[in-house]
């Protein structure tokens, strides 16, 4: 068994898998390359991490610098797990046909239930972007209390999210006091009022004081 020395070193270090009906059909040995056994079970950790390196390489990561985060909220993406282990337990695939019938059962279900919610999400209507909204193998979810320990401990700076113009203004309206809209704690409290603050992400900016 080969160790890894860190999280940073395993990405990209994911094996080859021999696919046997295609090798059989074609007469070739064709493999494919397991990058949801990635740390952030995705391909794109890859390229993150290169995107990092040649920032740094290049003097682009200097202290006093901001870092724009993206993030899944665990209260917002509900009715999507709702809907993962719904698909899971019906034994639905994710091939074309797996998915419009999943599609057209979760329809069936009764208006405001959450496998009726996650119509909702503009990806919900087409397959390819419903295989990656529903089927996906692996999705790593966060909530704000974490995102704010996490901050903490790594003394990283909260600056703000990113959210619509209505949002902003029904938070300042109920924490009329915290007119930076950075604390989050209080988003904490707003979110779990209206739960689909954060559907498409937390979107937010962080910095590291020199």
């Amino acid at each position: 068994m080969q160790i890894r020395d860190g999280i940073i070193e395993s990405i990209g270090h994911t094996p080859l898998i021999k696919l046997k009906r295609a090798s059989e059909a074609t007469g070739c040995t064709i493999l494919g390359k397991a990058e949801f056994m990635n740390p952030g079970g995705s391909v794109k950790d890859r390229a993150a991490l290169y995107i990092v390196k040649d920032a740094e390489e290049r003097g682009l990561l200097r202290p006093g610098g901001v870092m724009f985060v993206a993030l899944y909220s665990e209260t917002a993406r509900r009715d999507v797990v709702a809907a993962r282990a719904f698909i899971a337990e019906r034994g639905y695939g994710s091939g074309i046909a797996d998915i419009r019938a999943a599609r057209a059962e979760m329809m069936t279900h009764a208006d405001g239930t959450p496998l009726r919610n996650v119509a909702f999400f503009n990806d919900f209507f087409t397959t390819s972007e419903c295989r990656d909204l529903l089927f996906h193998v692996q999705e790593h979810r966060m909530t704000l209390p974490a995102i704010r320990d996490f901050l903490a401990a790594n003394s990283l700076t909260f600056l703000g999210f990113e959210v619509d113009f209505r949002a902003s203004q029904l938070y300042a309206a109920r924490f009329p006091a915290d007119r930076a809209m950075t604390d989050l704690d209080q988003w904490h409290a707003f979110e779990q009022d209206r739960p689909y603050t954060f559907a498409g992400m937390y979107r937010f900016w962080v910095q590291k004081p020199a």
